[in-house]
């Protein structure tokens, strides 16, 4: 009785684009529509990103998907990311990247505090507990409050990056293969820039996994 009333006042609602689900498991809009927007099974690329060995994501940045992003970044719904971590988990055991140690793609401390959370971190934690592979919150941080990315150019975006963050824990990096975990992949300039500083302080490979692409033509103020 108690999980029909909740069904009934506090109906499920699917992940990606929102729909009430009612007594039906999945979306059946979605059910068609996802697998039309996941990835080409290759690693993403950029030319101007050095320091990544790999990077893939599981769909690419096209509605629902933008609209499930923009609702785990900003509508205070935090429990998406179990749902879209787990889908990134299967994509690392797919292409075997074999991390010994995840970690998030820090994000700006005021919108942390803002939001209450950190969506990357979030992510982070559910590959982390589907895999069984030790995630680590502290070993990068940012230290810059740099600009939003959003509407800079490719070169604008790396110099905007320069410096902005600092590898807190040298000894647990060293020798490791590091995951890095980000929401959306767009051109790849803070990915590269976070890899950079972890393989400056050690460590030995990064790849990255992302819930979505944004593809090249629209990369843009996309985030």
């Amino acid at each position: 009785m108690k999980e029909l009333l909740k069904t009934l006042f506090l109906p499920p609602r699917c992940p990606y684009c929102n729909e009430v689900l009612g007594f039906i498991p999945e979306c059946e809009k979605c059910k068609i529509k996802l697998p039309e927007l996941r990835c080409i099974p290759d690693p993403i690329e950029r030319d101007d990103v050095h320091f990544i060995k790999e990077a893939y994501a599981v769909y690419y940045y096209r509605y629902p998907i933008k609209n499930a992003i923009w609702r785990l970044k900003y509508n205070d719904e935090p429990e998406l990311a179990d749902v879209f971590g787990v889908e990134m988990a299967k994509l690392v055991q797919q292409f075997a990247l074999n991390p010994s140690l995840i970690v998030p793609v820090p994000a700006r401390k005021k919108k942390i505090r803002a939001r209450g959370y950190s969506a990357q971190a979030l992510l982070a934690e559910r590959i982390g507990k589907e895999l069984n592979i030790p995630v680590s919150n502290e070993v990068l941080e940012k230290i810059m409050d740099t600009q939003d990315q959003h509407h800079l150019s490719e070169r604008e975006r790396k110099v905007n990056l320069l410096g902005a963050f600092e590898v807190r824990d040298f000894r647990t990096v060293r020798g490791k293969r590091i995951l890095l975990v980000d929401d959306v992949f767009t051109t790849g300039a803070t990915v590269d820039e976070c890899a950079k500083m972890l393989l400056a302080a050690g460590a030995v490979r990064c790849d990255v996994v992302c819930f979505a692409e944004a593809e090249e033509k629209t990369q843009f103020g996309v985030v």
